[in-house]
């Protein structure tokens, strides 16, 4: 199989004398190997951000954003 695209404007993007398979291997092996440490750290600190985020926007909602002139701010909960 001839897969030699001769192209006056750039360089070519395949290197070699591979075929079709052997350009798909190259591609998806990244994709379906088992992810490193490093991305299980990113993962799980995401994961810790997004729970301090939830539990920031719970007791925005529960406990309001403080005092005002000494009295407590209405809270979503409350009715005014």
């Amino acid at each position: 199989m001839h897969l030699r695209y001769e192209s006056q404007l750039r360089e070519p993007l395949v290197y070699g004398n591979k075929d079709y398979h052997q350009i798909t291997e190259d591609i998806c092996r990244p994709i379906e190997a088992r992810p490193s440490k490093l991305w299980y750290i990113g993962f799980f600190t995401a994961v810790a951000m997004l729970m301090f985020g939830v539990y920031s926007v719970y007791r925005e909602i529960v406990y309001g954003v403080g005092q005002r002139d000494g009295e407590p701010v209405l809270t979503a909960l409350q009715k005014q």
